[in-house]
């Protein structure tokens, strides 16, 4: 399993809210949600995940030490129109893309194409 943090709140988030929290390295007393966030994991390599908050809410303690990849967990909240930010889910739309297959909305593809900005640079 991959992880960058484990986050544990006392309600169900909204769409948007959830889109917005990889953008969150931290979260703090200002910022409305953290009134719901119940636990905060960060050091996941060890039999002991220890809460980052000072709420009372006990650290997770496991019999044997979890296999995990921490990776980073960073979705730019903002980003410029003339970057590319590529995640796993564009593979399959840019294939298709690549391949000259139209894509239909009943498929389901999550990703987004991003070559069709620099058609004039490598259509040359």
């Amino acid at each position: 399993m991959d992880l960058a943090d484990f986050r544990v709140w006392n309600r169900a988030l909204t769409d948007t809210e959830a889109r917005n929290i990889p953008c969150m390295r931290n979260i703090d007393p200002s910022n409305p949600l953290y009134s719901s966030l119940i636990a905060h994991y960060r050091d996941m390599n060890s039999t002991t995940w220890f809460n980052a908050l000072d709420n009372g809410t006990p650290d997770l303690t496991f019999s044997n030490t979890p296999l995990i990849n921490v990776s980073g967990n960073y979705t730019p909240c903002e980003r410029p129109s003339d970057e590319v930010f590529v995640q796993n889910l564009d593979i399959v739309p840019q294939i298709f893309y690549w391949l000259g297959v139209k894509t239909q909305d009943t498929w389901g593809l999550q990703g987004e194409v991003f070559l069709s900005r620099f058609e004039l640079e490598f259509l040359k």
